[in-house]
Formats: structure tokens, sequence, C-alpha cells
């Protein structure tokens, strides 16, 4: 019988151990919207450089052909090549 009293937990400790369990969902909440947040202001931070370049580019030419050899070497895919108006990479032939 004194072991089935020692497993018992006591009413406080279950009321602690479901205020923990709220505690941590409300906490892995908040960190989800704060990760959006930084996302947000990343993607923002991306568009204003971007309309910024693409701006600058229109009236510097050797602005333009600099950053066209950036992108050129940094864009692999090829779906965002065509994008930014490059040629797609060339696939491997196994020879």
């Amino acid at each position: 019988m004194a072991d089935v009293e020692a497993t018992k937990e006591s009413p406080m400790l279950k009321r602690l151990r479901e205020r923990e369990a709220k505690l941590k969902a409300q906490i892995k909440a908040e960190q989800r919207k704060e990760a959006r947040k930084v996302k947000a202001l990343q993607t923002r931070r991306c568009q204003i450089t971007g309309f910024a370049v693409l701006e600058a580019i229109k009236t510097d030419d050797d602005l333009a052909q600099r950053l066209t050899a950036v992108f050129d070497q940094q864009t692999k895919s090829n779906s965002d090549r065509k994008l930014l108006g490059l040629a797609p990479l060339k696939k491997h032939d196994p020879d």
C-alpha cells in the first residue's frame, strides 16, 4: 500500500505539470511568432536592397556589368538564372 501512495501525484504537482505544459506551448508559439517576424524583416530588407540595385543599374553600366558577373557566378538554379536574364548552366556530360 505504501508503494501506491508513493507513486500517486499530489494535486498541486499535477496542476504544476499542467501549467508547465501550457507554458511550454505558449513559449513555442511565441518563438514561431518571433521567427516569422525576423523572416519578414529579412525579406523586406532584401526587397529594398533589390529595388535600390535595380534602380542603380539603370544608370550605371559599370555597376550593371559587375553585378551581372556576381549574379552569374553565384546563381546556380537555372530557373533563377532565367529570371535574372542569365544563360542556363551547362550540364556536365560524363565523357
